[in-house]
């Protein structure tokens, strides 16, 4: 039932983040943090593709890989998802 990443600032040396099958929505809050690399959020709310990619890039300068499989921004054409 995460709906934001509230407190992640409180883990400074953290690398990777697995917060899959949660509440995360486009709008939710994301504080920077300059050392994540790894960022999973699949199975969440996520449904506006442009505004979670600005805070990402705003968020994790240092970020390498994005998993987020399950989300309405970002459907899997393999498994009958769709552009809409």
């Amino acid at each position: 039932n995460i709906h934001d990443l509230t407190g992640l600032d409180q883990f400074p040396r953290l690398k990777t983040l697995t917060i899959d099958s949660n509440q995360l929505t486009s709008n939710a809050f994301i504080p920077r943090h300059e050392s994540l690399e790894v960022l999973c959020v699949n199975k969440n709310q996520i449904s506006n593709l442009a505004a979670w990619i600005e805070k990402l890039v705003q968020a994790f300068p240092r970020l390498k890989y994005l998993s987020m499989l399950h989300n309405q921004a970002c459907p899997n054409f393999l498994n009958g998802g769709t552009a809409k």
